[in-house]
């Protein structure tokens, strides 16, 4: 039996890893040729213990039970048809790429993006376009809408400076761009009070760590804080904030403003951002801002021949099985993580998640019809006839010592390909 896993990321290549565990072949297809999803273009670079999570991950992708195909998009290079006239049962796992809208006044005006946009570029994601990049960079002041730990990462990114990424894998031009970077002040602006937000406390402990860099907390925000801390996370927070209240500022060439209880009600500017107009229980304020970055959360995008739920941001589905908009399960059609739950837990939230998904198809097995189409060789020809260049794991393993040889030329772990015709041509896309 052989079960098709869209998607390479941690959920689903744990989903194939409860798959081979349970005695099935799996085929992994990614719309970009390199494997590992968040992992590879979501971690914040400067966090690389994170990232080798991906060395476990590959373990998986290079079982013999496994084939990867890189640089297959679905719904582009193959449909639903084709997968299951493939495959005895196909796990979508594709994550959730899209961000979610603040739907304020002025949000269509030049200098407002989201954070994944910055995510990707900075995370050499082969599609990303580095523009709203160019833009934030030549901003002064930068607000970021969101409490959570993309907002950090992103605020970290702007005033940390280049040279705490000198031993990433980060690629130059990041790099050099960085470095002329123009921003001297971002405005973390969150919604909810200081014990309500969702930054972790390493993450927060973080910005204090950053060289000639003020964090800014205004000693009102955090008025009965104390009060509202209800878990150790929380209250760790609370302490971090109420010491950097207390911290005197000014000498620092730039500063990360951390501001709570304050609802985005406009974008202020005539074709290009000048401000950010907020409400603090009807009080208006405005804040200046030539750069506005939303960090409010992901949400998954529909996939072409899958019921999806538009409030939810998620596949239709009742323990990772999918249904239609009735309740009722549409055989041989699995999700598992983001895209099944919505963007929530940490990396390993996805173990657990995949193995409920995989226990559902495994129990449901039993009455999959056989695919129409058998066979290894079925779907690297029918890729190979619409002209697909889709890359193989020894591909992969190609790019990956080539970007390691990359990274030790200039004295660093690796760097990270961001072109897509470089990674391609290295990884001899379309050979087996």
């Amino acid at each position: 039996m052989r079960i098709a896993v869209v998607g390479a990321g941690p959920a689903g290549v744990y989903s194939a890893q409860e798959l081979v565990d349970a005695g099935l072949s799996v085929d992994v297809f990614d719309k970009v040729p390199a494997p590992y999803g968040l992992v590879r273009y979501g971690v914040a670079p400067d966090h690389p213990k994170t990232k080798r999570i991906a060395l476990a991950l590959g373990r998986t992708l290079g079982n013999p039970a496994v084939r990867f195909f890189g640089n297959v998009a679905y719904g582009l290079d193959l449909d639903l048809r084709d997968l299951l006239a493939c495959y005895h049962a196909v796990v979508f796992a594709v994550g959730a790429d899209d961000d979610r809208l603040l739907d304020v006044a002025g949000e269509h005006l030049w200098g407002v993006g989201s954070a994944a946009q910055l995510v990707s570029w900075y995370n050499a994601h082969p599609h990303a376009d580095d523009s709203f990049a160019h833009t934030v960079l030549a901003a002064r002041e930068v607000a970021v809408v969101g409490a959570g730990n993309v907002a950090l990462d992103v605020a970290r990114m702007l005033v940390g400076g280049p040279h705490r990424l000198a031993a990433s894998d980060v690629p130059e031009r990041v790099l050099d761009l960085l470095a002329r970077s123009r921003v001297t002040d971002v405005r973390v602006i969150a919604r909810r009070g200081p014990a309500q937000a969702k930054f972790t406390v390493p993450e927060l402990t973080e910005l204090g760590k950053l060289d000639d860099v003020d964090v800014v907390v205004d000693p009102a925000d955090l008025a009965g804080a104390d009060d509202e801390a209800d878990s150790r996370r929380a209250r760790a927070n609370v302490e971090l904030l109420r010491g950097w209240a207390e911290r005197p500022t000014g000498r620092a060439a730039r500063r990360v403003h951390l501001s709570f209880r304050l609802r985005p009600v406009a974008v202020v500017g005539e074709t290009a951002v000048a401000g950010l107009r907020l409400d603090r229980l009807g009080v208006p304020s405005t804040v200046p801002a030539q750069a506005v970055v939303r960090a409010i959360g992901y949400r998954g995008a529909p996939l072409p021949g899958v019921p999806f739920d538009e409030e939810t941001g998620t596949v239709r589905n009742l323990g990772g099985r999918v249904v239609d908009a009735t309740g009722t399960v549409l055989p041989r059609l699995y999700v598992a993580g983001w895209i099944k739950r919505g963007p929530s837990g940490v990396i390993g939230t996805n173990k657990a998640d995949a193995a409920e998904t995989v226990r559902a198809l495994l129990a449901d097995a039993d009455g999959f019809p056989a695919p129409l189409k058998v066979g290894p060789a079925t779907v690297p020809a029918l890729l190979r006839g619409r002209g697909v260049r889709f890359v193989t794991w020894p591909g992969w393993l190609r790019l990956d010592a080539y970007e390691v040889a990359l990274g030790r030329s200039g004295g660093r772990p690796r760097v990270s390909v961001d072109d897509l015709a470089t990674m391609l041509a290295v990884t001899r896309a379309g050979d087996l």
